[in-house]
């Protein structure tokens, strides 16, 4: 994203919570109280309350609206004290997106040709979605085989790719209300009247009974006929005074940063140790994780392109949370440069009509960072799969470069 993007973006947030909040109407239709889960409608918001990790433990969020933005006023804990710490206040909900344009690829078109498949439009948009050497971000040049026709095919423009495919968005809202939802151990609260250019949609908030865990993402879709994406993630609008940002680094050793220099124009990226960033506050830490299956799409090789970020914004504002990068990365491998490898970097598809979701989860809880984050990696298992009896965890097909590297 361009600064000027960013720096409009963040001096809209400056004066989120300026204004009085405004009356939230909300559907309840599919909302059942129960013992530990429970939602409060007020004339200013909606208060969320559900069980929490440790026995005996409670948890609140309290939404208002201002200025047609749903902003979070507080998450907040409560141990067997029964007096509620307020972990965060006061923070906004930090999302963009950067979209091109889905390309079916060479590696695609050759086996349907061998099978006689004619290739219609029809057959086109049928099968772009499941490209592997697209690479929507990419602008300039040609690229190699086999990656997509260069001379264009049906209404896909041929290569190079032009910058004007390129959108950087930041998040909009024009809510009027929320609707409230029992999923079994689950609450979910969404605010319908959110853009995220190209996407309209929703941003929905999901609570896990029995967890110190919320899921934030924007639910959306789009119309247009090609679209491929990447996302990031967060809160924002964090006021800096007495909070750092702790991460472990690849090597596993432990970096912190409180803030102490001058405003970021863009977000930072962060390579972390199994992606979890966390931002402790002195009354607790929230820790920043993508979805543990979906989050990343094929790529040729694996190195860590940072999927943390963090924003020092002006007027002692800070912001974190998940991110993709724009472009593969890194060394080249075994005598191949890494242009080889930007070729494969095919983002997230978005057919027409379907719904994409952008989610981070949030781990909240009492205590410092880094041991927000070491709870937090018993939601991805410390990056392992669970051992099931009977079954042997299998791998099929690894790019072993850095086996090549170390020899």
């Amino acid at each position: 994203m361009g600064r000027t993007s960013i720096a409009a973006a963040v001096a809209s947030l400056l004066c989120l919570f300026c204004s009085a909040a405004e009356a939230m109407p909300c559907d309840v239709k599919a909302y059942r109280s129960q013992d530990g889960l429970t939602a409060e409608l007020n004339d200013n918001g909606v208060v969320v309350t559900w069980a929490g990790a440790a026995p005996g433990s409670q948890m609140r969020a309290v939404f208002i609206l201002q200025n047609g933005a749903p902003l979070i006023r507080e998450l907040a804990s409560r141990g067997g004290d029964g007096t509620w710490t307020p972990i965060l206040r006061d923070v906004a909900p930090d999302f963009r997106v950067v979209s091109g344009l889905r390309r079916i690829t060479d590696q695609q078109l050759e086996p349907l040709k061998k099978l006689g498949t004619p290739i219609t439009q029809a057959v086109i948009d049928r099968y772009k979605w499941e490209a592997f050497w697209d690479a929507p971000l990419r602008v300039g040049g040609i690229q190699k085989y086999p990656g997509p026709p260069k001379d264009g095919i049906g209404s896909q423009p041929g290569l190079p790719r032009s910058p004007e495919e390129i959108h950087n968005s930041v998040v909009t809202y024009a809510v009027q209300g929320c609707v409230v939802k029992t999923e079994g151990l689950r609450l979910e609260v969404s605010f319908p009247g959110v853009t995220l250019a190209p996407f309209s949609g929703r941003l929905q908030y999901t609570f896990y009974k029995g967890t110190n865990l919320v899921r934030q993402e924007v639910i959306a879709k789009t119309d247009l006929p090609s679209v491929a994406y990447k996302y990031d993630a967060g809160l924002g609008h964090l006021a800096a005074r007495g909070v750092s940002a702790v991460w472990r680094d690849p090597s596993g050793a432990v970096v912190m940063n409180s803030f102490g220099g001058g405003r970021n124009s863009d977000p930072v990226p962060v390579q972390t140790q199994t992606r979890l960033l966390a931002l402790q506050t002195g009354h607790g830490a929230v820790t920043f994780f993508p979805p543990p299956h979906n989050f990343f799409w094929a790529r040729e090789i694996s190195t860590n392109l940072g999927y943390n970020w963090y924003r020092k914004d002006a007027d002692g504002f800070v912001a974190a949370g998940v991110r993709q990068a724009d472009a593969e990365a890194g060394p080249g491998q075994s005598g191949r440069g890494i242009q080889d490898f930007r070729d494969n970097f095919a983002l997230y598809s978005a057919p027409p009509g379907s719904w994409q979701r952008m989610a981070v989860y949030m781990l909240v809880q009492p205590g410092d960072g880094l041991g927000a984050i070491d709870s937090a990696r018993a939601y991805t298992r410390g990056d392992h799969y669970k051992a099931l009896p009977g079954y042997q965890v299998m791998l099929a097909h690894v790019h072993a470069y850095f086996v090549r590297r170390l020899k």
